[in-house]
């Protein structure tokens, strides 16, 4: 659910190829994640792997964020883990 805390594994590049972030079990409730990530997700199961093309609108947006810049598409590799309650 939109409230669950879950235990992924990802990376973040950018259209270039840039490696942005990278986690390795890492624990995060999905409330406080960009809307794609948290979408993609809730999407998954214990074990799933996929590839995520998060769309500015459901990422940072005009603003950005740190050294992302402002309208990027965000790729993101998830393992899901864990789901939390």
């Amino acid at each position: 659910s939109a409230d669950s805390n879950v235990v992924v594994d990802y990376k973040l590049t950018l259209l270039d190829g840039s490696v942005m972030d990278q986690g390795t079990d890492v624990e995060f409730n999905l409330q406080n994640l960009i809307p794609g990530f948290a979408e993609a997700a809730m999407q998954m199961t214990p074990g799933d792997s996929i590839r995520a093309y998060i769309p500015p609108a459901q990422g940072y947006g005009e603003m950005g964020a740190g050294n992302i810049e402002p309208n990027s598409l965000l790729i993101f590799d998830i393992t899901l883990k864990e789901i939390k309650e």
